[in-house]
């Protein structure tokens, strides 16, 4: 009987040990190599959409006919972990740093949560 405790003991401790949350976040996929490329902004395609560049600059490109929009701002760029930083180049005071949370990260996709005006709020983009 003290056996077959121990072995139990030992099973759902091994088990328990190796099970890992499925809602942490997996910051390894997050890498520079993934970012770097042309996106558009999923809920505003034209409007918005970034490309990272290798050399840390990014650019944003607007474009919206119905508005007249048809322009670009620049920056720098700046991944640690899920942290991803924009340094704009010409911004006004208070905004020179859009600072995100990448929470998705793939060939294909691109989600971050970031706080604008107060407001916490998710952007997603799609590789052009």
């Amino acid at each position: 009987m003290r056996n077959l405790i121990l072995i139990l003991s030992l099973t759902s401790t091994l088990f328990f040990s190796s099970c890992s949350s499925d809602n942490d976040n997996n910051d390894s996929n997050i890498t520079e190599n993934l970012l770097i490329g042309e996106w558009e902004f999923d809920d505003d395609p034209g409007y918005g959409d970034p490309t990272f560049y290798e050399n840390g600059k990014v650019e944003v490109h607007y474009f919206n006919a119905d508005w007249g929009d048809d322009f670009s701002e620049w920056g720098e760029w700046t991944l640690s972990e899920s942290s991803l930083k924009i340094f704009w180049d010409d911004a006004d005071s208070g905004s020179e740093v859009y600072d995100t949370n990448v929470i998705e990260l793939t060939e294909t996709k691109l989600v971050w949560k970031v706080v604008i005006d107060g407001e916490l709020s998710q952007e997603s983009f799609t590789r052009k």
